[in-house]
């Protein structure tokens, strides 16, 4: 954003989740685009109840309305479904993911915590998202698998 490079939003939604330095930056282009009365913080809690969804969805809810409201676009909400559907399969696989980073010592040489983090700001929410971590998943498996292979060949010995 700072570059320029992504066109002038018009809403700005981010979360106190992953990085704590997104909620102020994010807060900063909303004052750089004059869209203060357009961003938005969904706080969210991090215990995991009937109150805490419930908590969770009502803000989202009122996110949604108030977009609708001032951009004067309704919300698809069979979009929508399959955006969260898709994020849930997303967050299953980064979950995945990232219990076989806990594990493994050695990563193939592509591979950085970038490549992990950096699609949880753009892609979430897609089919890409989603194909993205299965394919991460199954590279890191195979290595990990390879190191497995290698540790007990050399126990053996």
């Amino acid at each position: 954003m700072e570059l320029d490079v992504f066109p002038k939003p018009d809403f700005i939604i981010t979360t106190n989740l992953a990085c704590d330095a997104a909620q102020k930056s994010f807060y900063i282009h909303s004052v750089k685009y004059n869209i203060e009365k357009n961003f938005y913080l969904i706080d969210v809690p991090y215990e995991y109840s009937k109150e805490s969804i419930s908590y969770l969805a009502g803000q989202i809810k009122n996110i949604c309305m108030d977009i609708s409201s001032k951009s004067g676009m309704k919300l698809d909400t069979s979009k929508f479904k399959e955006v969260i559907s898709l994020s849930n399969e997303f967050r299953k696989w980064a979950i995945k993911v990232n219990n076989l980073r806990k594990t493994l010592t050695n990563y193939p040489p592509y591979y950085n915590g970038l490549n992990f983090i950096l699609p949880f700001h753009g892609l979430a929410g897609t089919r890409e998202a989603v194909i993205l971590y299965t394919q991460m998943y199954k590279e890191l498996k195979k290595y990990l698998d390879k190191e497995e292979k290698e540790k007990s060949g050399k126990n053996k010995s």
